[in-house]
């Protein structure tokens, strides 16, 4: 049977680790802002038939990203998805596509239209967060105008926890608007409006996209997420891409265990764990 353990951060359970036999990796991210120089990983015995392991370990400074994240609280990567992707394009990312070595799961949906550009520009875009092209040169699409984007989003925890959600924004298909053609966007997460935003047209390099960063969000063992028409947009909803973290409160002292394996990160500023 695949082994199961604990992850802990800095003294802090992080989270409970399930591996698999499937050839997928199995990834863990955490991002942190660190008080000093650096920063403990344990791996944690939690049964004696199960041995703990690791194939690779990458700790990425993180500058101008996430600042709605406070000092004392870690974001824990749900989910990070490129929509109307295909997998093909996750191969082409590179370091120049992605500063920060995110991975990002590309997903095309076949209730909505898959879309994207002709051509992908080279590198990210100067925004929050940094999205890569590569990313915002795919999105989804619903099919009519009235129509909208429904993502659930089920998380491991029934209990009720606080969520960071980040929502990307660019028609990457450079339709090139006559000036009454507009696309306006509203986003409800469990029938509550949280947020709107404007999805800008990718012909236009000079407004490139949009991001909405929305936290904290209370959420309750799943979240249903809603992307909708706004009044006075003249075209269906898109999405590029989202990403939701759920946290953890590091205000607290960690638990003591005897480990078996430990890693020391030398990090500054913000910290960006991958496992």
């Amino acid at each position: 049977m695949p082994p199961s353990f604990g992850l802990e951060f800095n003294g802090k359970l992080w989270a409970n680790v399930t591996t698999s036999t499937s050839e997928e990796p199995v990834i863990y991210e955490l991002i942190y802002i660190i008080k000093k120089d650096e920063a403990e990983v344990c791996l944690v015995r939690t049964n004696e038939d199960a041995t703990p392991f690791i194939s690779s370990l990458e700790a990425i400074i993180v500058y101008g990203a996430y600042d709605m994240m406070d000092n004392n609280t870690a974001l824990y990567l749900h989910s990070r998805i490129n929509y109307g992707a295909n997998a093909s394009v996750e191969k082409t990312m590179g370091f120049y596509e992605e500063r920060f070595q995110r991975f990002w799961k590309s997903k095309e949906m076949p209730n909505y239209l898959n879309i994207h550009a002709n051509t992908v520009p080279t590198g990210y875009i100067s925004v929050e967060n940094n999205p890569p092209w590569a990313v915002m040169a795919y999105a989804i699409q619903a099919h009519n105008l009235t129509d909208s984007l429904y993502l659930p989003v089920d998380f491991a925890s029934q209990t009720p926890l606080q969520a960071y959600f980040v929502f990307y924004f660019l028609d990457p298909l450079y339709r090139f608007y006559p000036d009454n053609l507009t696309s306006k966007v509203e986003i409800y997460i469990d029938d509550k409006k949280m947020g709107a935003s404007v999805v800008p047209n990718g012909s236009l390099y000079y407004d490139m996209c949009r991001v909405v960063s929305l936290y904290p969000v209370q959420v309750s063992g799943s979240a249903n997420v809603t992307i909708a028409p706004a009044e006075g947009s003249t075209l269906p909803p898109i999405l590029n891409a989202m990403e939701v973290f759920s946290t953890v409160d590091l205000s607290k002292g960690g638990r003591e265990y005897d480990f078996s394996a430990l890693s020391t990160v030398f990090l500054l500023l913000v910290g960006f764990l991958v496992l």
